[in-house]
């Protein structure tokens, strides 16, 4: 198999509500704080040494007279987006992933959790999946779910306006064309064998291909009356218009029965999260942050635990340009195999984070664990040039038709980016492919880099809105001035300590700065969580 988690949620584990899971004793009550705290949340802090987190925020203060039956929760962004075709928001996302089960999920390490699927194999050039569906799948309504409805329902993922987050994967599938927004339903990429299998059959075999299967399956059948036929743990009992909302359990789970009763879904927004908060009336809530506002909560007592991280995204683009030698199918995969990225994240965050890579624009890699297809290693790269008829020179660089193999690299981000373009420029060097700089746009490839902020962290932080503070203007400086990747990572981890004892700043300027709260009605303590929203503690 070859695939990789570049996601920042899911595959790691978190501190878990210990009394509110343990009282509950079901998956679906874990399968929700999860779905908050993972889903709208990545702001956490890995501990040193130890496959393990701590979560943002965790309520320890007991609130009389706030014990209930139901788990209420309070969401920002809902424009009424549930199916994951039309949940663009973070909000509409948390409350499709407990709706619409995906036929496997990708975890961090790379590995795969069936869902509606029973097992995926992939061909030996990378380019024909043949997936088998778990026996006995139905739709909320009782209805079969069989492969023809999952292509049906996975070509509304692939739609030229769907909001699925890797909806370019269907550009890769045969047939599949680029003037509709709807493709048709008897798309040759699709095949459907019998009622439990499909066959997908793309035009490369690129190891994203296999974040095709991650889109929520389900049937709408009335969105503009929010009727939908459900696969996840939960469906939407009547069909408001607005929140508030109450989810119910699938009595038709393919995981069996769902022992939670229901969830209260409730509108936050910054008049009334306060009051929300430190009156009971939610549980656990998502909201933009402030500095303000936390130092508020965190009086009140309802706050007791703040913590912040350093999540890193790194892209590297392939140009789109007919004349660049990155087009080459064989140079775009030698360029992977050569990039010792794993290595690169390692060095350079240490402890202080964990790292996401997003995937090449043209469809060359997610960087984690694909080993098996980009194990990155300079022999592979050596043997995929070799193939495509570069032959390496007396100075041990690749060329073809007596031109030397030479990449532009154009690098800019507000984090590494001097220490990944000497990382890069070694790791292409040893591989035999030159690499130069340029600041024009006559580039091969492209580098950025953004932190992934969490509620405070190396990117709040190096937004220049928040350097109010001498220590950490310090800090940046020793950055900037920093020799190596390691040494950059102990000044992040460094940052980090700062931050998370100061509650110096929040980030306040992107959508994804959400927090996962619980009001004390429960004591947060979140442990041991590995998989996201509706599949855990099988």
């Amino acid at each position: 198999m070859f695939f990789s988690m570049t996601k920042t949620t899911g595959g790691r584990t978190l501190e878990k509500a210990k009394d509110f899971l343990q009282k509950k004793r079901n998956r679906v009550a874990v399968a929700f704080a999860a779905a908050v705290i993972l889903g709208i949340a990545v702001y956490f802090m890995t501990n040193s040494g130890e496959d393990s987190a701590e979560v943002l925020y965790k309520a320890e203060k007991e609130l009389a007279g706030q014990k209930r039956e139901e788990t209420a929760v309070g969401i920002q962004n809902y424009q009424g987006g549930l199916h994951p075709a039309f949940a663009e928001y973070s909000g509409e996302k948390t409350l499709s992933d407990l709706l619409f089960s995906p036929l496997i999920r990708i975890k961090q390490d790379g590995s795969i959790d069936y869902i509606l699927a029973e097992d995926i194999d992939v061909s030996s050039k990378g380019k024909t999946y043949t997936v088998r569906l778990k026996d006995g799948l139905k739709y909320s309504d009782g209805s079969k779910l069989a492969a023809a409805d999952v292509k049906k329902d996975l070509l509304l993922l692939g739609d030229g306006r769907s909001s699925f987050g890797f909806r370019d994967c269907f550009a890769r599938l045969k047939g599949y064309d680029s003037n509709k927004l709807t493709q048709s339903e008897d798309m040759e990429g699709i095949e459907v064998k019998d009622d439990t299998t499909l066959v997908f059959h793309f035009t490369e075999p690129d190891p994203a291909n296999m974040y095709l299967f991650t889109g929520g399956i389900g049937r709408t059948a009335n969105r503009a009356k929010n009727k939908y036929l459900y696969t996840g743990a939960f469906m939407l009992k009547g069909q408001p218009a607005n929140l508030p909302m109450t989810l119910e359990a699938n009595p038709n789970y393919y995981d069996g029965k769902v022992k939670e009763k229901n969830i209260l879904v409730k509108n936050i927004n910054s008049n009334n999260i306060e009051a929300m908060l430190t009156k009971g009336n939610v549980d656990i809530t998502q909201f933009q942050a402030n500095k303000s506002l936390i130092s508020r909560l965190k009086k009140s007592g309802v706050i007791t635990l703040y913590h912040g991280s350093s999540d890193v995204q790194a892209v590297l683009d392939f140009k789109s340009d007919s004349k660049s030698a990155v087009n080459k199918k064989e140079v775009r995969q030698a360029v992977c195999y050569a990039f010792q990225k794993e290595r690169f994240v390692t060095d350079s965050l240490g402890d202080s984070g964990q790292a996401a890579f997003s995937n090449f624009k043209e469809g060359s890699f997610m960087a984690g664990a694909e080993k098996e297809m980009y194990p990155y290693s300079k022999e592979k790269a050596e043997e995929c040039l070799k193939n495509a008829g570069y032959e390496k020179n007396k100075k041990g660089i690749f060329e073809k038709g007596g031109k030397e193999l030479s990449l532009t690299l154009k690098a800019d981000g507000i984090l590494y980016a001097d220490l990944f373009v000497q990382q890069f420029t070694k790791d292409m060097k040893a591989a035999g492919i030159i690499v130069k700089t340029t600041d024009s746009g006559n580039y091969d490839l492209y580098y950025r880099n953004a932190a992934i902020p969490s509620l405070t962290s190396v990117g709040a932080f190096l937004d220049e809105r928040n350097f109010q503070d001498e220590k950490l203007v310090s800090l940046n400086a020793r950055l900037k001035k920093a020799e190596d990747l390691k040494e950059a990572g102990k000044v992040c981890k460094e940052i980090d300590e700062k931050i998370l004892n100061e509650s110096l700043t929040m980030p306040v300027y992107t959508e994804r700065k959400f927090a996962a709260v619980g009001n004390g009605s429960h004591k947060i303590e979140v442990k041991d969580i590995d998989r996201p929203f509706s599949e855990l503690l099988k």
